[in-house]
């Protein structure tokens, strides 16, 4: 995805969520988007939807609730 494709989505109002995935933070919401001397603000992450659902799923992955049909979770001796 370009970054002119992100600023286009947030300008028609169609861009509602954007952020990092990673193992330690899980998910890492991204409030602002500066970009050619602009800042283009984002909602709430509060108020997300999939992010907050793909951070559960993610946590629970992690903390073994869920079954880690990927094999991402190693046990370690």
């Amino acid at each position: 995805v370009s970054v002119e494709e992100v600023i286009n989505a947030h300008k028609d109002g169609k861009l509602k969520e954007a952020f990092g995935v990673g193992t330690a933070a899980t998910i890492a919401p991204i409030s602002r988007i500066g970009y050619r001397g602009e800042d283009y603000h984002l909602t709430d992450f509060n108020d997300w939807e999939f992010a907050l659902k793909a951070k559960s799923h993610l946590e629970a992955i992690k903390r073994g609730t869920i079954e880690d049909k990927f094999g991402w979770i190693r046990k370690i001796y």
